[in-house]
Formats: C-alpha cells, structure tokens, sequence
C-alpha cells in the first residue's frame, strides 16, 4: 500500500471518531439563490478525507460539495452576505 492511500485511511479513521457536523440525510434545504435540495448523503474525499455532503435539487441531477462550502456563507457584490444553505423545517 502506498503511503498517500496509508494516510488518507488514517485521515478518515481520525474523522470517524470526530463526525463533522453533516447535515441529516434526507432534510431539505433552500440554497441563497432560492433552489430548494435535498440532502442524499454524505461522503469523504478519497485523496484527503474533506468531509463532504452529496445534495441533489429539482433537476435530479446529484451535487457534491465540501462540508465547509455547504456551512460557509455568501457575499454578493461586497455587501449583502448570508448563510450559503438554510434549513426547511418541515
């Protein structure tokens, strides 16, 4: 085995053991440019372990994006900023 693959593996047993704060699988969500998804999954990436969430919106069409992009916040034109996901509470 080699030693990036060794490390990656290690990478996702110490993740393991610290589950990120993913969001629930199965919960909605309206993106800030208004498009409501849905949460399917959450994953790793294979070469370093980022933690990240799989989402899919009206167009089915299956989306992956880093946990910290997904809990990250937007900034338009400089000035107007808000969270990047918000939950639909059902």
């Amino acid at each position: 085995m080699s030693l990036p693959v060794e490390k990656a593996r290690a990478n996702l047993r110490a993740r393991s053991r610290q589950p990120p704060d993913f969001p629930v699988t199965g919960s909605r969500w309206q993106h800030y440019q208004g498009e409501v998804v849905a949460v399917l999954g959450h994953g790793f990436t294979e070469t370093d372990g980022i933690p990240c969430v799989v989402y899919e919106g009206d167009s089915g069409i299956p989306w992956i994006v880093e946990l910290s992009v997904w809990n990250g916040r937007f900034t338009v034109e400089g000035n107007l900023t808000g969270p990047r996901f918000v939950r639909i509470e059902e």
